[in-house]
């Protein structure tokens, strides 16, 4: 199966310890601290190691000291010496380079079989992976996008990283740091339209409607503890409804906690799934997972290859450019 490409985005926000709805502004928190100046301080040391030379790219573990399996990583360095690290305004990018470790492996030659290297357990095949970092000026959020290659990402050693660096920050304890996925729009819109789905049968799960509980169905013989409604709209054969515009529409209806679709006053409901055909066969998407497919942004098409066969800095960040600007779009940023 050939490798796929593609741009996660995670939102990073700062809220006042306790108070999560006392959301920081990410260039000026905590009398003048600068996230993205964190975020600089943090990758730039990963530059070089003095105890053994600056000819040595040094490498970071995710795990204990003197742990069997792990995640190595570490700055990309380029043929001529300098790192693949670069700071432009609100913006920060560059590739870190990854790899697990703790097991050993034969390297062989496709065509013969033959053997051609052997990967130690103390050794990692290291993967290169694109990041950005935006934080625009007086936001109470700020963005992270990360490339993935196919399964593999750097997601965990990366947060993992960022939350111990925070951590010995005067900030922790005052504040908390959360990096969590993000839905954009423009993405589910894009996703949408390409798959053409269309709705053949939908479904509003755990309901909350007095008329249709079961205490009053069954005339209080059966207690409502425990059983949850299900309103499943069946379309006709020649009728169908586009996601696209259900979203649009069922998008305003979420409650003021994000827990609960109100679709009328006194009708509620806590999911809605939606029967779709794909490529011939129905599948069953939930909201979550329609919200979920806003969450990457592929980038596999017409991929531009650097000599290791892996795509270029230059292609991934143009990519995740376009991506910036669907952000800023939906969320009124620059």
């Amino acid at each position: 199966m050939a490798k796929t490409f593609s741009l996660a985005v995670y939102a990073i926000t700062i809220h006042t310890y306790g108070n999560k709805n006392d959301r920081q502004v990410l260039s000026d928190f905590n009398n003048g601290q600068d996230f993205l100046e964190y975020m600089d301080t943090m990758i730039t040391s990963w530059k070089q190691d003095v105890a053994r030379g600056d000819q040595y790219v040094p490498v970071n573990t995710d795990a204990e000291p003197n742990a069997q399996q792990g995640n190595a990583y570490r700055l990309s360095r380029k043929p001529d010496g300098t790192y693949h690290l670069y700071r432009r305004g609100r913006y920060l990018s560059g590739i870190i380079e990854s790899g697990d470790y703790g097991t050993q492996e034969d390297g062989v030659d496709i065509s013969t079989g033959e053997l051609k290297f052997q990967k130690g357990a103390g050794e990692a095949l290291m993967k290169p992976f694109y990041f950005m970092f935006y934080i625009p000026e007086n936001s109470n959020i700020g963005f992270l996008l990360i490339e993935k290659i196919s399964n593999y990402g750097i997601m965990t050693v990366l947060n993992n990283a960022i939350l111990k660096f925070y951590q010995a920050s005067p900030s922790d304890g005052l504040y908390t740091l959360r990096i969590a996925p993000l839905s954009i729009d423009a993405l589910v819109q894009r996703k949408m339209q390409t798959l053409r789905y269309e709705a053949k049968k939908i479904e509003l799960r755990k309901v909350t409607k007095d008329d249709l509980s079961i205490s009053r169905i069954s005339g209080n013989t059966i207690n409502n503890e425990g059983i949850s409604t299900t309103i499943t709209y069946n379309i006709g054969i020649n009728q169908y409804m586009r996601i696209s515009e259900f979203l649009n529409w069922i998008r305003n209806k979420r409650n003021d906690a994000n827990t609960l679709y109100v679709i009328e006053e006194d009708l509620s409901c806590s999911d809605i799934a939606i029967t779709v055909k794909i490529d011939g066969q129905d599948k069953v998407l939930s909201l979550q997972d329609v919200q979920s497919l806003g969450m990457s942004m592929d980038i596999s098409t017409n991929v531009v290859l650097g000599p290791n066969r892996y795509p270029t800095y230059s292609f991934v960040d143009g990519k995740a450019n376009e991506l910036i600007s669907f952000i800023q779009q939906q969320f009124n940023v620059r």
